[in-house]
């Protein structure tokens, strides 16, 4: 007769894995959002079954869907905003989700990158009249933030290209 002591791991580890039986990986789960506190027990619960970076991708995902919704739909106000979320995600797996709302984060940042980088072109066309001090130090102020939205925006994109090509592999 084995001894208690070695065969409880083992019953430890069969007791802890009983809940996850037949679950399946979780970003092939199917998103639960058929009411908001529905989906926010399938979020909370999801989210803490998946590895940080792809819970961090999930969060991301779910506002980049809701600005979406906000940007190019009907919906106005936050009820009317969160039924059109929930319509859109339901039934989803999570890796659909992830996906759906980096490409969403990427459309967006495409946007501000290429207004960014046209404020930046333009400004640096303009010339402000010889002795002009205050108005050179103020085209050069925004020349610097046109710049810099620009570069930010770039290194956010390519960031959330790595994101989608990660979860894609």
């Amino acid at each position: 007769m084995k001894p208690l002591k070695l065969l409880l791991p083992p019953a430890i580890a069969l007791l802890l894995a009983l809940p996850f039986a037949g679950c399946g990986p979780a970003s092939e789960q199917k998103v639960s959002a058929r009411s908001q506190n529905d989906y926010e027990t399938w979020f909370n619960l999801t989210s803490g079954k998946l590895p940080p970076d792809d819970a961090r991708i999930l969060q991301t995902a779910q506002h980049e869907i809701r600005l979406d919704i906000m940007a190019h739909s009907n919906a106005t106000g936050s009820a009317a905003i969160g039924e059109a979320f929930l319509e859109k995600v339901d039934g989803l797996t999570v890796h659909q989700m992830m996906v759906l709302g980096l490409k969403d984060r990427i459309a967006r940042l495409k946007s501000e990158h290429d207004e960014a980088q046209k404020l930046y072109d333009n400004n640096s066309k303009i010339r402000t009249k010889p002795g002009d001090d205050a108005s050179a130090a103020y085209l050069s102020t925004r020349i610097q933030e046109d710049l810099h939205r620009a570069e930010k925006s770039a290194a956010d994109l390519a960031a959330t290209q790595a994101d989608l090509d990660r979860i894609n592999k």
